[in-house]
């Protein structure tokens, strides 16, 4: 993150070899999605491993349709910032359902309808 913040616009410009005004804010929005992607990894292992590979890969394909959605609307509103704000808003998306299931199906009362007590 400190990269981005202090390098990200000279590395934008490197890579296109073009100087925009609104480097530095595409670069953090993509680094904060990127972050949130990471944090993501660990939450989808432990659900696949816990046997709710289908509920994920359904709500995930769910979110990538309505990630379309979203990056049609911002696109048309803010430009290459709309699609950058629409990958942080479905990966924040996924990262939150991910949690939520990861919470409910670790919870107690969950444990607990599934002993063989």
């Amino acid at each position: 993150m400190l990269v981005a913040l202090f390098g990200g616009k000279t590395i934008v410009t490197l890579m296109l070899h073009h100087s925009f005004d609104y480097e530095l804010v595409i670069i953090l929005l993509m680094v904060c999605s990127a972050l949130l992607e990471v944090c993501i990894i660990p939450l989808e292992t432990l659900l696949t491993v816990m046997g709710r590979l289908a509920v994920i890969l359904r709500y995930r394909l769910g979110v990538i349709a309505l990630y379309f959605v979203i990056l049609a609307g911002l696109l048309r509103l803010c430009g290459v910032i709309g699609a950058a704000l629409a990958s942080v808003i479905c990966s924040a998306l996924i990262f939150g359902l991910c949690l939520a299931f990861a919470a409910r199906w670790i919870s107690p009362r969950a444990a607990a309808r599934h002993t063989d007590l």
